[in-house]
C-alpha cells in the first residue's frame, strides 16, 4: 500500500507531507481521523522555533490543548527525524499523551528519534 500525504493549507502556502502509514500506523490513522473530520480546519501554528520546529493542530492555540483522546508512543526504529520537513506528533513527558498537535522539524532532530525517546 502506498502512503497517502496530507496538505495543510496555510496562510504562508501549501504543506505537503507523505504520512508513514507501515511505521507508524496509529499515528498516522490519528491524524488522518482528526483531519477527516475537520479538527485542524482553522487552528494555527502556536510554536515557532528557529532551525527546529514549527507545532500546531492544538484546538486552544497555545499548546495546552488536545482532542480528547490519547495515542500510544510508536517505537520503530525506522522513524527518523533526519531531515527537515519530517512530521510526528507531538506530546508531553508521557510517552503516550500525543492527540492532536503535531509539529514538521525545520533541521535534522535525530535526538527526537524512537531510540533516543
Amino acid at each position: 500500500m502506498a502512503n497517502r500525504h496530507a496538505v495543510l493549507e496555510t496562510t504562508q502556502g501549501v504543506i505537503r507531507f507523505e504520512l508513514d502509514e507501515a511505521n507508524s500506523p496509529i499515528t498516522t490513522a490519528n491524524f488522518i481521523g482528526l483531519a477527516e473530520k475537520g479538527f485542524y480546519n482553522g487552528l494555527t501554528f502556536h510554536r515557532y522555533v528557529a532551525g527546529f520546529v514549527i507545532q500546531g493542530g492544538c484546538p486552544k492555540g497555545t499548546g495546552a490543548g488536545n482532542a480528547g483522546a490519547t495515542i500510544k508512543l510508536e517505537k520503530n526504529p525506522a522513524i527518523k527525524h533526519d531531515a527537515a520537513g519530517t512530521v510526528a506528533m507531538a506530546r508531553s513527558s508521557d510517552p503516550n499523551s500525543a492527540s492532536c498537535q503535531f509539529y514538521i522539524t525545520l533541521a535534522p532532530a535525530t535526538f527526537l528519534d524512537p531510540e533516543n525517546a
